[in-house]
């Protein structure tokens, strides 16, 4: 039994970012060769079959097309995969699993060049993670948002009749499948919570050094010198902490600023006093 799937992929990216997709995906099968259920299998385009994961065994299956295009605001690539699919069953307890053929999850990975730093980024989308996410470059700028589940995977051939294919309220156009997809954990997910983490911490760190130093030099040395490393300290803080991209990003970097504009005034106020004193 033949299968024709279409896995597509449109994703606004920044003004000016250079986008790159790999010939390869990746996708969720149920592989009548192996017989497993929900097997990764990689499928590269030229090559006349996929490989099944972890085995690494032949599945008969191909890429037939991968089409890029381009509009004002969306950059969308479209993979047509041919595949072959026998029924069988999976005897799993406690119950036996009947398989269906149909794609429930795939992985588009894609190399963007940052328009701000020139530097290249390795990425991918998955059906599986939590949405919305914003992707940067390591320089900070903003590569793209990504709010709906990507990639759609659809079907186009004339074999995949509703009864096969069953829809939902949000799979209802092309028999888009993407809301069918297996709960396993994502580590892109993990990694992106770590990143955010240590940015954080980073942040703190850096608004303590430029909220206390200036505190300390005024009560323990000249208060002149911890006013001008208070009035230092915003510049400090804006050439790295920058209002953009992104809202929590722009939120840590005004409470940045009105604190030290606190302490600058705390400094101002020991100058006067000492001053006058």
């Amino acid at each position: 039994m033949n299968r024709i799937a279409e896995i597509s992929v449109s994703l606004p990216f920044t003004s000016g970012a250079s986008v790159t997709f790999d010939d390869k995906i990746e996708v969720s099968l149920d592989c009548h060769v192996c017989r497993r259920y929900h097997r990764t299998v990689i499928f590269s385009k030229g090559e006349s079959k996929g490989k099944c994961l972890p085995k690494k065994h032949p599945f008969p299956g191909r890429i037939t097309a991968k089409e890029v295009s381009q509009d004002k605001r969306l950059t969308t690539v479209k993979y047509r995969l041919f595949f072959d699919y026998e029924p069988f069953t999976v005897e799993k307890s406690p119950e036996t699993l009947k398989t269906s053929g149909k794609l429930t999850w795939a992985r588009v990975s894609y190399m963007i060049t940052c328009p701000a730093c020139g530097e290249f980024t390795e990425g991918s989308t998955q059906n599986n993670l939590v949405r919305p996410l914003n992707y940067y470059c390591d320089c900070g700028q903003l590569l793209y948002s990504e709010v709906k589940e990507m990639p759609v995977l659809s079907w186009i051939d004339k074999d995949a009749s509703p009864m096969e294919f069953p829809e939902t309220s949000s799979c209802e156009k092309k028999r888009t499948l993407s809301c069918d997809r297996p709960q396993n954990n994502d580590p892109n997910t993990t990694l992106e919570f770590i990143r955010m983490l240590t940015v954080l911490i980073l942040f703190g760190i850096l608004l303590l050094i430029c909220t206390q130093i200036p505190i300390l030099l005024v009560a323990k040395t000249n208060p002149l010198i911890g006013l001008l490393a208070a009035v230092a300290a915003i510049p400090l803080w804006l050439s790295i902490v920058r209002p953009m991209p992104g809202l929590l990003q722009g939120i840590i970097c005004v409470a940045g600023v009105f604190a030290i504009l606190i302490v600058n005034i705390i400094c101002l106020v020991k100058v006067v006093s000492w001053l006058i004193s």
